[in-house]
């Protein structure tokens, strides 16, 4: 028997696949009925994420299963850096719709040296991420799925950093939407490998 940990994505129920990691890259798989593992909902900060923090021991046979995990987890990277180049795309909309319409000393704040050029910076690292995500679909491989979210990731993070100087304080709040592509992008990051750990 193996002590196992990991998350689940929505609640803990019915059958869990359990992948294993062994000595030379080898990921083994077990199935396991979700009532013999402990579940907790985990506290994350998008109120529109379910994770459920997963413990227990797997005693089970393990089956090897390398390549499909190898293959599915470039899947899992590829859909994404997908889901987070079209989230950090949005809130780079919204900075732009907020930098041309937002006055400040009689003039729209986007026509100041400082908010143009974080703003064309962000587009253009949100650009490179796209093109290189939609290489990585079009050749697959781990290698092109690793690259590509590390650089959705990385273009999210920039562009959250932009948007939220460029809104400031109201970007923050409850009642503007650019928190919802923020913190659903924080979320997503972080799922197999956040560009800082991939990198």
């Amino acid at each position: 028997p193996e002590d196992v940990r990991g998350i689940v994505m929505g609640p803990l129920r019915g059958r869990a696949v359990v992948p294993v990691r062994r000595p030379g890259a080898v990921v083994a798989v077990g199935v396991v009925r979700a009532e013999e593992l402990s579940g907790e909902t985990m506290d994350t900060f998008d109120p529109s994420v379910v994770w459920t923090s997963v413990s227990g021991v797997l005693d089970t046979s393990l089956v090897d299963a390398s390549q499909e995990w190898s293959r599915g987890i470039a899947a899992a990277q590829r859909a994404l850096a997908t889901e987070l180049v079209a989230l950090a795309d949005q809130a780079l909309r919204i900075a732009v719709d907020h930098a041309a319409t937002r006055v400040q000393f009689g003039v729209p704040i986007g026509s100041f040296q400082a908010p143009r050029h974080a703003l064309a910076d962000a587009a253009t690292g949100l650009e490179g991420a796209r093109a290189l995500l939609t290489e990585s679909w079009r050749f697959g491989g781990s290698l092109s799925a690793h690259t590509a979210k590390i650089a959705a990731g990385r273009a999210h993070r920039t562009v959250s950093d932009t948007a939220l100087q460029t809104l400031a304080a109201i970007g923050v709040t409850a009642e503007h939407d650019l928190h919802r592509y923020i913190r659903r992008g924080f979320q997503l990051d972080a799922l197999c490998g956040s560009y800082q750990r991939l990198e």
